[in-house]
């Protein structure tokens, strides 16, 4: 059983995932929860042997943040017994080795079915669903290697692309773009300076991208990440004289788009995903006021003109969900 994609797929519909230590406090546990008006409803993972403390553990969790009305899924990982629920928890038992639904007693259907669709393989159409889903996220990071492939032959160097190519194929030049090449605020965000500056950011943009184009839909997320490039570069246009490139500026609007999501769901989802989101922005921002030839000024433009995007274009996907 893939757990991993199983907490993704609950964190994708409204779950928040937390860590929690046990009653004795050596272990470190995870538990998915959906809050609501009335409580909450949990999942945790477990199997034969601690199932039940886990769901203790669960329970005096929740408990201690104040949340009464509890009722917990506990997944079991079996060879192949069926076991029953308990007072306050579901079980659904699933076998260790194939991640096969053995059993489900007490569960919450929702819970099962969503078990049900990850342990079932997938149809090459149901795939190709899937992979749709992020489609604006893949497409944008696609081109972004292309353009570096052929900037390093041009270059004839991978790890370092010349300066005057870069300039070439558009970086952000403010004496060209004072001589009217405004074009160069866009095209600076496809552009990379080297091998490790576009694995970093490739690798952000499909963490933070798949979370953001899932939240706000395809048109919206790219109106986001299109608006927050242009202002980073812009930014760094104004406030910068050096070459700039790369993709940053965009990636820290998705981040502020993700902030506005964490901030107003916050009561529906918790404060744990608006404190890990602001750690994240809190950590990049000091990566770049450490490291040199970090264009700070285009992280800074990013970050803000994807909030301030976000915040108006937000109700319209409350709206719409």
């Amino acid at each position: 059983m893939n757990f991993n994609k199983f907490f993704n797929t609950l964190a994708n519909n409204g779950f928040t995932i937390e860590e929690f230590k046990s009653i004795d406090g050596v272990n470190n546990n995870y538990i998915a929860i959906y809050y609501n008006s009335k409580g909450a409803l949990a999942v945790i993972t477990s199997n034969k042997d601690n199932y039940h403390l886990k769901a203790l553990d669960a329970l005096n969790y929740l408990k201690s943040k104040g949340i009464n009305e509890v009722y917990i899924n506990n997944v079991i990982q079996v060879e192949s017994e069926v076991i029953e629920k308990g007072d306050f928890y579901g079980t659904i038992t699933v076998n260790i080795h194939t991640g096969e639904l053995i059993s489900a007693r007490g569960a919450t259907e929702w819970v099962i079915n969503t078990l049900k669709n990850i342990s079932t393989p997938k149809t090459l159409k149901e795939k190709i669903k899937e992979k749709d889903l992020f489609a604006v996220t893949n497409a944008i990071i696609i081109i972004n290697i292309i353009i570096f492939i052929i900037s390093a032959i041009l270059s004839r160097n991978l790890l370092n692309i010349n300066i005057y190519v870069l300039a070439a194929l558009g970086a952000k030049v403010n004496y060209f773009i004072n001589q009217g090449e405004y074009y160069r605020l866009f095209t600076c965000m496809f552009l990379h300076g080297g091998l490790m500056h576009i694995a970093f950011n490739m690798y952000a943009l499909k963490s933070i991208g798949y979370l953001t184009e899932n939240i706000y839909g395809k048109l919206k997320f790219s109106i986001i990440y299109v608006i927050s490039g242009i202002i980073g570069s812009y930014f760094s246009y104004k406030l910068s004289e050096g070459i700039a490139v790369g993709a940053s500026g965009a990636i820290f609007g998705l981040l502020g788009a993700a902030l506005v999501f964490a901030y107003n769901e916050k009561h529906r989802i918790g404060k744990e995903f608006l404190v890990e989101i602001l750690k994240v922005i809190g950590i990049n921002i000091f990566i770049g006021l450490t490291l040199p030839n970090i264009d700070n000024y285009a992280h800074l433009g990013g970050l803000l003109a994807g909030i301030i995007s976000s915040f108006v274009i937000y109700p319209m996907i409350k709206k719409s969900n």
